[in-house]
């Protein structure tokens, strides 16, 4: 063999300076990133950035050195695990030199005139990246051909997304702001590179890298601090951690498990709301643990609680979930609720799931045991919460995709004993203001989650009228606010209000044509204000509403389109009231078309994809189906009044 697995830190300026090109081999995967997760990194990193983080850590990639090009000018590695962060770092390249041409970043893109990425099969996305980086002025397939490709799609989706989210930076913060987090992708995003030696058999490896076992999370090492300091009872506390840590169950089915000996047919559903010693009793034995656990018997554990996580018990109806946030993230929520409770100051770090151990690095130090207990107390009540109040994905049993929705537990007997029952609520005002928040705020960090957990905390019953009402101030409160979102966030665990703008302020922006730099949370806000006015509208189709949701959307369509094919045009083309929000494959699928064949097509659609598009749309049904100035002015005066009112 030529040596053994060497190790290097690895950037982009690396990769520039020692001229070394890409190569995805034949085995591996399409390209499967979605826009949220593109968006997600590029929002991370620009965080990262803004926080002056010495570096940001995407991961370890495993690749194989193959021999340099026939000129020796350049090394190849050939990418073995890691592909699709790699993908990424390119598709960012590309973006970058697409919204602001000439940086370095933008180079990246490219080695000796060629594209740095090579694809050894998929001809057509070799041909895409060679058209997107200049080599090539056209390609045989269409946007709607490439928006629906099996290896494209994703692709253009998330090179789409990219483009607009850097608009839109640009636009709010200015080209020296891009300039900086373009110089910090460049130099500070890291990874680690593990290279194989060039006679190891890498499909093998491919085929066999991902069955090491089960990792330890940093919050079983958190857990493994914090038990350290209480003295009694220590293995109650580890068991309320163990309820609250798996987010792929429900929290009551995690403590009927756990807390299987108490007296289930004698409890409410409110009485989860907090621990109770007396209510929730553990079996015989544990009662004889007085040690914590061991780092290798954390993991241990980790693996049990792996293998169990998706089992349904007897208790458990035909509905699978999943958590929009991780236990880490969750956590973190919980400290800052916590900290907030106890007149503490909030934590210095980001609130994000990869800072966990920064996070609590001073509460794990310097807590008491009875703070240390209040704690995790506290983090059941956050989780009860959580499940009582917070959207999940769901895919019920005859349904392929998920959606976010809110569910109901009822408790009682049934033949054969007692029975916990989860029943999925019809989509409403709840459901879909959340979806506004988590699909167009800073996906890492949620912060709204931190202010509306911590507010639910002050009673254990409320209504859905009340919680809606309550959400709505903390994100009306959230999208005016003058401090950042962290401050804001954290601010709104009393009951006072943030310094803010005026919704006028918004108003006067939202009038100035800047197209595809409009703010996608302001789009969304318009979905959801025009969701909860639905009643007040008798044109709607009500199949088509009852399948409505707030979903992902990344990419700003004109209605009346910027290059339309029958060559009409408008003057006020950037204006909001000419725009939509939508994916980029459907708006790849509307391109130049007129706005009649669009509205034809958008009618023809099972449900609605935007109700501001179908707005839009019945204003041009009818005799008079011309789509022009007067009548984008129209709409986007009626949404501006219904904005004014919703915050008003």
């Amino acid at each position: 063999m030529n040596g053994g697995v060497k190790t290097f830190i690895q950037n982009i300026g690396y990769l520039q300076s020692a001229r070394i090109s890409l190569l995805i081999p034949s085995y591996q995967r399409p390209y499967v990133w979605s826009e949220d997760d593109v968006i997600k990194l590029l929002n991370d990193i620009v965080a990262a950035s803004e926080a002056k983080e010495p570096h940001y850590y995407i991961g370890t990639i495993v690749s194989s050195s193959l021999s340099r090009s026939p000129s020796f000018r350049r090394a190849e590695l050939e990418l073995i695990d890691g592909q699709q962060r790699m993908t990424t770092l390119i598709l960012l390249s590309v973006a970058f030199a697409h919204v602001r041409p000439g940086g370095k970043l933008g180079r990246f893109a490219l080695i000796d005139s060629v594209p740095r990425l090579k694809f050894a099969i998929r001809d057509n996305v070799q041909s895409l990246f060679e058209l997107w980086t200049g080599i090539r002025d056209k390609i045989a397939a269409n946007d709607d051909e490439i928006a629906s490709g099996e290896y494209t799609k994703s692709i253009y989706a998330a090179l789409v997304a990219l483009e607009n989210r850097l608009r839109s930076l640009a636009h709010d913060r200015g080209d020296s702001f891009l300039e900086d987090i373009e110089q910090y992708i460049v130099d500070q995003v890291q990874w680690v590179n593990n290279v194989m030696p060039r006679d190891m058999d890498v499909n093998r490896l491919f085929t066999t890298m991902n069955t090491g076992g089960i990792q330890l999370e940093q919050s079983d090492i958190l857990k493994s601090l914090l038990l350290k300091k209480i003295s009694q009872d220590r293995h109650r506390y580890d068991a309320i951690w163990q309820a609250c840590e798996n987010m792929g169950n429900y929290f009551e089915r995690n403590v009927r498990k756990i807390f299987s000996q108490a007296k289930w047919d004698s409890l409410g559903n409110t009485d989860l709301a907090a621990f109770s010693k007396r209510k929730f009793s553990l079996e015989k034995q544990d009662h004889q643990v007085h040690e914590g656990l061991s780092i290798s018997e954390l993991a241990e554990r980790s693996a049990i609680l792996a293998d169990t996580e998706a089992v349904s018990d007897d208790e458990e109806v035909n509905v699978y979930c999943r958590s929009t946030i991780s236990f880490s993230l969750l956590l973190v929520h919980a400290l800052r609720i916590f900290l907030h409770r106890s007149n503490k100051p909030d934590i210095a770090t980001r609130v994000i799931e990869t800072q966990l151990s920064k996070s609590f690095l001073a509460f794990a130090h310097e807590a008491s045991e009875d703070e240390v207990i209040d704690f995790i107390e506290c983090l059941w009540e956050v989780r009860y919460q959580f499940d009582q109040w917070i959207v999940k994905w769901v895919r019920e049993s005859e349904e392929e995709e998920e959606h976010l929705r809110l569910s109901a537990v009822s408790w009682g007997r049934e033949a054969g004993g007692y029975r916990l029952k989860r029943t999925l609520n019809e989509t409403s005002n709840l459901s879909q203001l959340q979806s506004v928040r988590y699909f167009s705020g800073e996906r890492s960090a949620q912060y709204w989650l931190t202010s509306f957990l911590g507010r639910l905390l002050e009673r254990p019953s409320w209504t859905l009228a009340e919680v809606e009402h309550l959400l709505e101030g903390i994100d009306n409160q959230l999208s005016l606010t003058t401090l950042t979102q962290k401050e804001a966030s954290f601010a709104l665990l009393g009951k006072g209000n943030v310094d803010a703008d005026d919704i006028e302020d918004v108003c006067t922006k939202l009038s100035q044509p800047l197209g595809t730099a409009f703010e996608h949370y302001w789009f969304q806000k318009i979905e959801y204000i025009l969701w909860r006015n639905r009643k007040k509208v008798s044109w709607y189709d009500k199949e088509k509403l009852r399948k409505y949701r707030i979903t992902s959307k990344n990419s700003v369509e004109h209605v009346h389109a910027q290059n339309e094919r029958r060559g009409r045009t408008v003057e006020n083309l950037d204006m909001f009231g000419n725009l939509a929000l939508l994916s980029p494959g459907e708006n790849s699928s509307f391109g130049n078309k007129s706005v009649e064949v669009k509205r034809s097509e958008f009618n023809d659609r099972p449900r609605y994809e935007s109700l501001k598009l179908a707005h839009i749309f019945n204003l041009i049904s009818g005799d008079d189906k011309t789509w022009n100035d007067e009548k984008i002015a129209s709409h986007q005066q009626s949404m501006l009044t219904l904005l004014r009112h919703h915050y008003g």
